[in-house]
């Protein structure tokens, strides 16, 4: 993986704004014509039964007023939202190839990809394979209880016979049991299809043992580079990275102002990237194709369903209020983006003072123990995937056993993530108490990998 290739570590910017439409005349059109369908067929199941041709008619005209009087716009932008909620992986940015699949490690991959991990295969397989397993013992068992019956049956045709024998009659002597069974093997069910799912962005860590991979339709999971993957076959014609575009540059910008500043109104996007010389219909295409790709959350005002409505007609002019911010996936996608490899340096306090020194794993420094405080260098990649992955469990903290100290210590890392802004000793505690009440979820969201960072770097800094 090239670290400092941008697209190596998120889903480019430009092949998200190619998964929907410009909003061109051709598009606008579309959308209006495709309502005015929807409304035809709707008025002619209802009126032609009851006025017949005339309903026909009025089913025409109202298809035809509706495709003429739509906001061909507003319906692009609804289209984009039913798209996001309704499906489940936007096939226009995450295509997939043939039923086939190749066997990686997880440095090999790249966004885009569509993968599973060999441990979540195996655990997938695990009921068929149990279900198999079963129907081989009970057919064993029957086999068995067949063959005992006839051993049976055997050692009671030979006392009828020794006694027939003894009274005079001649008969033939009782068959042996068959060592063969008449019942056939039952086939093993095959294992299912793996359940891939397309990689969004590949965080590494500082110091290069680990992984998160960030996945739609799932929490992210921490895996050693090489750690085996499952990578189903992709189109050879779907490229990772295209050419800069003014809609992908205004993406990225999009998706690192809400990361800064939350929750922001299309219409505070709307004038503030006019402000900046970019055109209405360019800002719409980069909230639809973050729609699309699920990165950003649209909320509406529920009182605001009737301004929702009347605004299809394209003669009012309505724009109803609308909020967006940034999904847990889009949350990924920015820390993505922002990744560079580095160095860190470690901060060292020998007799009250700092010195700043290079990289330092635990020496002593001094005579007669006059270090008061050694660290060794700060993953604060690991404490922002820390952060990422508590927040995604905040509601779960009540199951744990100190849910007010688990919420202080989240606090205590997500000031952390300001580089040198909490002191190291602070730091250490707030990820113990993570490390000791909230293991469960750790291991729960993002794999056991992680928590074995947390534990090696709690091990490695000084108290």
């Amino acid at each position: 993986m090239q670290a400092n290739d941008k697209d190596h570590l998120r889903i480019s910017a430009d092949v998200i704004a190619r998964s929907v439409w410009a909003e061109r005349k051709a598009a606008l059109w579309a959308a209006r014509l495709m309502l005015g369908i929807i409304t035809f067929s709707l008025a002619s199941a209802n009126l032609s039964r009851t006025f017949g041709v005339l309903g026909g008619i009025i089913a025409v005209c109202a298809g035809c007023l509706i495709t003429w009087c739509a906001n061909g716009s507003h319906l692009l932008q609804l289209g984009a939202e039913l798209s996001a909620r309704f499906t489940r992986f936007p096939r226009s940015i995450f295509r997939r190839g043939a039923r086939k699949y190749s066997i990686v490690q997880a440095a090999e991959i790249l966004p885009g990809d569509w993968v599973c991990s060999q441990s979540e295969y195996e655990r997938q397989c695990a009921p068929t394979r149990k279900a198999n397993k079963e129907r081989r013992q009970r057919h064993h068992e029957r086999i068995e209880r067949d063959r005992d019956w006839e051993r049976e049956r055997y050692v009671h045709d030979m006392k009828r016979w020794e006694m027939d024998l003894e009274r005079g009659y001649s008969t033939s002597p009782p068959r042996a049991p068959s060592t063969v069974s008449s019942h056939c093997a039952p086939e093993d069910w095959a294992d299912p299809f793996p359940d891939f799912l397309p990689v969004v962005a590949i965080i590494p860590s500082v110091d290069g043992e680990s992984l998160q991979l960030t996945r739609l339709g799932c929490d992210p999971y921490c895996a050693n580079p090489e750690e085996i993957f499952l990578r189903r076959d992709r189109y050879s014609t779907l490229p990772l990275r295209e050419s800069s575009s003014l809609e992908g540059r205004l993406i990225e910008d999009l998706l690192l102002k809400l990361s800064e500043e939350g929750e922001v109104s299309e219409a505070q996007i709307l004038a503030q990237f006019s402000e900046r010389g970019h055109e209405a219909p360019i800002v719409l295409h980069a909230i639809r194709a973050l729609l699309v790709a699920k990165l950003t959350t649209r909320r509406r005002n529920l009182y605001n369903l009737p301004l929702e409505l009347l605004a299809i007609i394209r003669f009012l002019n309505i724009s109803p209020s609308r909020h967006l911010k940034l999904s847990t996936i889009g949350k990924m996608w920015v820390e993505a983006n922002k990744y560079r490899p580095q160095r860190r340096q470690a901060k060292v306090m020998t007799e009250g003072k700092y010195v700043f020194l290079g990289d330092i794993y635990g020496s002593n420094i001094g005579d007669h123990g006059s270090v008061y405080n050694v660290s060794t260098t700060v993953d604060y990649g690991l404490i922002g995937r820390l952060v990422t992955v508590l927040d995604s469990a905040v509601d779960r903290f009540s199951d744990t056993a100190d849910p007010q100290g688990l919420q202080e210590a989240l606090e205590v890392l997500r000031a952390a993530t300001k580089e040198g802004e909490v002191p190291i000793p602070k730091l250490r505690r707030a990820m113990i108490v993570v490390a000791r009440v909230g293991e469960g979820l750790i291991v729960g969201m993002a794999g056991n990998a992680l928590f074995e960072q947390l534990k090696h770097a709690i091990s490695s800094m000084a108290g």
